[in-house]
């Protein structure tokens, strides 16, 4: 369940707007902003990474990985499938 938004990323290289929201229990959504409306292109969310609500993302697209922080103080990241969340150490 989606219930705060977390972040919108701009790419000028695309031309595309990318919404980030997520829920209570550390699940994130990524939509991308269509003229048809919102297209949900990921779901991200793994027991082991957040267990509270993410406040922000970062995106790497030379590394293809998105990387999470939440109010479970976990900085977590996540490969370009959203399959796992994998929290970072040392950071």
């Amino acid at each position: 369940e989606v219930s705060c938004l977390v972040d919108c990323k701009y790419s000028a290289t695309s031309d595309q707007l990318t919404l980030f929201a997520g829920g209570a229990e550390g699940h994130l959504g990524c939509w991308l902003m269509t003229p048809q409306g919102p297209a949900c292109v990921a779901e991200m969310f793994d027991p082991n990474a957040h267990s509270e609500v993410v406040r922000g993302v970062d995106w790497d697209s030379d590394a293809g990985v998105l990387y999470t922080g939440g109010e479970d103080c976990k900085l977590c990241a996540w490969s370009t499938g959203g399959q796992s969340g994998v929290p970072v150490q040392g950071l």
